[in-house]
C-alpha cells in the first residue's frame, strides 16, 4: 500500500495533501482522503479519482474490480496538519493533549496558528499556547447559533 500511497501523492497538485489512504478488502473499497488550505470541489476529487483509475494502480490488487472513493475530510475528522488549523481560525476546537499518564482536554476558540503550534482561547478568555506535537487529537466542535 505504501507504493500506491506514494504514487497517489505524486498525482496531487502541490496545494493538495493526501490525508489518508485506507482499504477495506472485504468490500473491495479504497478510500482516498485529500485536503487543502482552500476548499476542494467535486470536480477536483473526480479528477483525482480518474487519474488514479487511469494509472491502473489498483487493478492488480483487485482483479475482480474495486470501488474508489476520493473525498475530503468530514466535519468530524480530526485536524492533523497545520493548514487544517489555519483554515479553522475562529472556530471552537476540542483538543486532547498528550500527557504523561492522563489525557488533558481543552475546549476553546482557535485564535491563531504560530510556528509550531496554536493559540487557543479557553474559559474566561485564558489563552493556551499548544505545540502541534502535544496534540493527540483536535476536532472542530460544531455550534448552532
Amino acid at each position: 500500500m505504501d507504493k500506491i500511497k506514494h504514487t497517489i501523492e505524486k498525482l496531487l497538485d502541490n496545494e493538495i495533501i493526501l490525508v489518508a489512504l485506507t482499504e477495506d478488502s472485504n468490500r473491495e473499497l479504497v478510500k482516498v482522503v485529500v485536503d487543502s488550505e482552500h476548499p476542494i470541489s467535486l470536480n477536483v476529487t473526480s479528477s483525482i479519482a480518474r487519474a488514479i483509475k487511469d494509472l491502473e494502480l489498483l487493478d492488480a490488487r483487485y482483479p475482480d474490480g474495486y470501488k474508489l472513493e476520493v473525498t475530503s475530510p468530514g466535519i468530524n475528522a480530526p485536524l492533523t496538519h497545520p493548514f487544517q488549523f489555519r483554515k479553522n481560525i475562529g472556530r471552537t476546537l476540542a483538543i486532547s493533549l498528550v500527557g504523561d499518564s492522563d489525557v488533558k482536554r481543552l475546549k476553546g476558540t482557535l485564535l491563531r496558528v504560530e510556528g509550531d503550534g496554536i493559540i487557543l482561547s479557553g474559559k474566561q478568555n485564558n489563552t493556551h499556547s499548544i505545540r502541534f506535537e502535544d496534540i493527540q487529537k483536535a476536532v472542530v466542535k460544531i455550534t448552532f447559533k
